[in-house]
């Protein structure tokens, strides 16, 4: 089965392809411009003005762009040195990871690669998430005039939602293992992607705003995302079986099999792995006729699977069909035989039809009924024995070798053979000391 992995990119740019602060800031310019924002913002008849979220946003960005430009996750050392240079500035060593210093943020780099940035200043210290204000400060300007905004919005929002910005602050929580502000970056891009103006389907956003929504156990968010992602066929039929496993680790079987339906409907030629886990569903959950159903569509689709033959096997003897189960399990032998399961199985299904035909003949008063009863019984010991020496024959596992051991030596003594009995008598219990 093909699994969903989330993507990890260094970010959309490349060192050639630089994104664009305000030339010519200054510290002290940036720091005013953030405090005056922040003062605008709460005076009620500015913070109604679009233009006062507009401007905020362009502060901000510039904000989290000031002594990072051009920086991103994962970015190369020797990329770094090239916007940044670090000649004579204070070094640090944490390991496997050599901290910078420059005037208002420290450079981790990890192993040769840009692993993240603190900043050290108090302006930002204290406003710890400049580009998601920024983001934010867009969304409101979108939100006070909907429609009107839409060429400049789409010009700042297509800006801060690349490697630089949003999507490589997400991959730095990532690096952390702090999925929950990893989802809410990755989410933010999507957010921007999903604006009418913008339009953009982003495959690898997409799917890791679902990947991040399952590591920080947002189980609704994850079925959100995986569902988009469904829909627009990103993903293919391993989405499916991520999607089932979500429904499944929350408890909601009904919603583990319709995802594993619809994957079958949009994928059929790669649809066996997705009718197999809707048997293991079904069987867990007791819906044998359903398991049935799904098991022979797996079957026609990958006839040459043994444990899809053994399955069913086990299915025809839960439903009293033993002709059928033996037929199944004596497949599943001739695909693979090694198959030690279903040895035992078919053996264990003679030996107890068996048990259960003594049982009749015990308790019948009828003589005629009781030699014809034991007949049948013998008959069904007798076909269990070839089952049940092979397992011995070919089991590696201690447990399955005394099971068998167990069977033939009172099959033995039931079918008169003394020898025999002894014998598998000796062995079971020299294995079981």
């Amino acid at each position: 089965m093909k699994k969903v992995f989330i993507t990890i990119l260094a970010g959309f740019c490349s060192i050639a392809t630089l994104f664009a602060q305000e030339e010519g800031l200054t510290w002290g310019m940036v720091k005013t411009s953030t405090e005056k924002s922040d003062e605008k913002i709460k005076d009620a008849d500015k913070a109604a003005k679009s233009d006062t979220w507009m401007d905020r946003g362009r502060i901000y960005t510039n904000l989290f762009e000031y002594d990072v430009k051009n920086l991103f996750y994962g970015m190369k050392e020797s990329d770094i040195l090239l916007v940044k240079a670090s000649a004579g500035l204070a070094k640090r060593t944490e390991g496997e990871t050599t901290i910078t210093s420059y005037d208002h943020v420290d450079i981790y780099v990890k192993k040769g690669l840009l692993d993240k940035w603190v900043y050290t200043d108090d302006v930002r210290k204290a406003r710890p998430e400049p580009i998601y204000t920024a983001y934010e400060a867009y969304m409101k300007a979108n939100e006070l005039e909907p429609g009107k905004l839409n060429k400049k919005l789409k010009e700042k929002l297509s800006i801060i939602k690349d490697g630089n910005h949003l999507y490589s602050v997400g991959l730095f929580y990532y690096g952390s293992g702090d999925f929950a502000n990893c989802l809410k970056y990755f989410e933010a891009v999507e957010t921007i992607n999903e604006l009418p103006f913008i339009n953009v389907v982003d495959t690898s956003v997409l799917i890791n705003c679902g990947v991040m929504a399952m590591k920080a156990k947002n189980m609704d968010k994850a079925k959100k995302y995986f569902g988009i992602a469904a829909d627009k066929k990103i993903g293919g039929a391993g989405l499916f079986m991520d999607i089932c496993k979500i429904y499944k680790e929350s408890g909601d079987t009904a919603g583990a099999i319709e995802t594993l339906k619809k994957g079958i409907d949009k994928y059929p030629k790669e649809s066996s792995p997705m009718i197999a886990e809707m048997v293991n569903i079904y069987l867990a959950t007791g819906k044998n006729k359903e398991a049935m159903d799904y098991l022979t569509k797996a079957i026609e689709l990958d006839p040459k699977n043994a444990t899809y033959e053994f399955a069913l096997g086990a299915l025809y003897d839960q439903t009293k069909q033993q002709d059928k189960a033996i037929a199944s399990y004596q497949k599943a032998i001739d695909l693979d035989p090694k198959y030690v399961d279903a040895y035992l199985n078919a053996g264990a299904s003679y030996y107890n039809a068996g048990i259960e035909h003594f049982k009749t003949a015990n308790e019948t008063k009828d003589d005629k009924v009781y030699e014809a009863e034991k007949k049948i019984a013998l008959d069904f010991y007798a076909k269990a024995v070839p089952f049940l020496e092979k397992v011995k024959e070919v089991s590696t596992n201690k447990k399955e070798k005394i099971d068998a051991l167990f069977s033939l030596k009172q099959i033995y003594y039931k079918l008169g053979q003394k020898d025999k009995s002894d014998k598998a008598k000796a062995e079971y219990e020299a294995i079981t000391k």
